[in-house]
């Protein structure tokens, strides 16, 4: 990692100091292969969708994809020739670029555009899939693989009319030294190249590639083989009806013939598959001894550990794999933990690319300046319903005032509200 640093460092200095054209930095930061190879398997990443990891996978495919998507303009400008609607509160996006974009924007305020043909676009998608449909892949591809592909369709005018999902694990990067990306390769069937501008590419962060994301799967690797291989082992268990393992004890023979046999024993009985198997042996009963050994109740606390690692790396809390392990006050604090610390990020990955790849693309008639996509805020009502229970609480026991509850929860003050509950209203108070 310190040797990759002290190169891109190098290059950028060098590129500054000699007045070096970007093509030629690029050159020097980007390895020189044109099918750089993912670290790791997209394909591996993909087939392994089971077990824990399906359920948090999809967990957060499902929660992100119900997620709205609304689309916001300036109220003042050019003439408008699609369908808005006035907002009694300005817009929230999640991402920090678009924050700024609001702030910048001080001449008037906000409205959300209920019709245009992006929005059509993202509702529909295609005739086979339709936009909640498309999302949901598009959350679950990322998810896996650290990496979703949406190839985009355009109409004989040069705008885009249909979204189609592009599975991941046959999607290939071809670069080049001037260009990052300078085709995609779709390779399910046969070899073809796909124009970068057709192709919206989503991905989570890579130190192992500029090109490629870098999937849960990949970094839960670890857990997930183990999570195999005791379903694996459980599985035969049952299916050799539990039979016990066993010790044999040979009554004739020398050390060569206890070796033999040793080894022959480990060839029949080892893996996961031959679990619970017993072996049949020719010869008198009386040179081979066999014992049983009582026995041992299953552990499940490897599957515990499983689960609270393939979670911890999704980004799950436990209580919304196992419900049962959740009671309603912790169930509350992990839905508002789970949205700011793992929703929101994916969120604002998604809208960003969205905006750059739909409307900062020029494809739409929408001033960059003056319009954005953005989600709906899925902590919002979480946090207002927990100020309002913590200043009804408050107030209830005599702490604040009305006014002051009422300001906690977002609320204008109300005439004769200053007073503690419990208190008589003054005359003062009353004016």
């Amino acid at each position: 990692m310190i040797n990759i640093v002290k190169k891109l460092m190098d290059a950028f200095n060098n590129s500054q100091s000699s007045n070096v054209p970007e093509e030629e930095f690029i050159r020097k930061i980007i390895p020189p292969t044109h099918f750089p190879v993912p670290a790791f398997s997209p394909k591996l990443s993909a087939d392994n969708y089971f077990g824990w990891v399906y359920a948090c996978a999809s967990v957060n495919a499902n929660t992100c994809a119900s997620i709205p998507l609304r689309l916001y303009v300036k109220s003042k400008g050019k003439k408008k020739y699609y369908g808005t609607k006035k907002l009694s509160a300005p817009p929230a996006p999640l991402s920090f670029k678009l924050k700024t974009k609001m702030l910048d924007y001080k001449d008037g305020d906000w409205e959300e555009v209920s019709e245009h043909p992006i929005l059509d676009m993202l509702r529909y998608a295609n005739p086979y899939q339709n936009g909640i449909e498309l999302k949901t892949q598009r959350f679950l591809d990322l998810e896996l693989t650290g990496n979703a592909y949406i190839y985009k369709i355009y109409d004989a005018s040069g705008i885009p009319v249909q979204l189609w999902w592009m599975a991941s694990k046959w999607m290939q990067i071809e670069t080049g030294q001037v260009d990052i990306i300078k085709n995609y390769i779709y390779n399910q069937w046969r070899w073809d190249r796909i124009d970068p501008k057709k192709i919206i590419h989503f991905k989570y962060p890579n130190p192992n590639s500029y090109v490629y994301g870098m999937g849960k799967v990949e970094a839960a690797w670890g857990p997930v083989q183990l999570q195999k291989i005791k379903q694996d082992s459980d599985y035969h268990r049952y299916y050799n009806c539990e039979m016990p393992d066993f010790i044999a004890i040979l009554n004739k023979g020398d050390k060569e013939d206890v070796k033999r046999f040793m080894t022959q024993l480990r060839q029949l009985t080892k893996g996961a598959s031959n679990r619970g198997n017993g072996i049949g042996l020719t010869g008198s009963k009386d040179d081979l001894q066999v014992i049983f050994p009582p026995q041992k109740q299953v552990d499940d606390s490897t599957n515990q550990s499983v689960l609270e690692q393939i979670c911890s790396i999704f980004g799950v809390p436990i209580a919304k794999i196992k419900p049962d392990s959740a009671t309603y006050s912790n169930a509350k604090q992990a839905d508002l933990w789970y949205y700011k610390q793992t929703i929101i990020p994916i969120l604002i990955l998604d809208e960003q690319k969205l905006n750059e790849a739909l409307i900062e693309s020029g494809d739409y008639d929408l001033d960059v300046e003056d319009a954005f996509l953005a989600y709906d805020d899925p902590s919002a009502n979480l946090e207002l319903n927990e100020k309002t229970t913590n200043a009804t609480t408050l107030y209830n026991s005599g702490i604040i005032t009305l006014n002051e509850a009422r300001q906690k929860m977002n609320l204008p003050p109300v005439t004769g509200g200053d007073v503690i509950k419990g208190q008589p209203i003054t005359n003062e108070e009353n004016q």
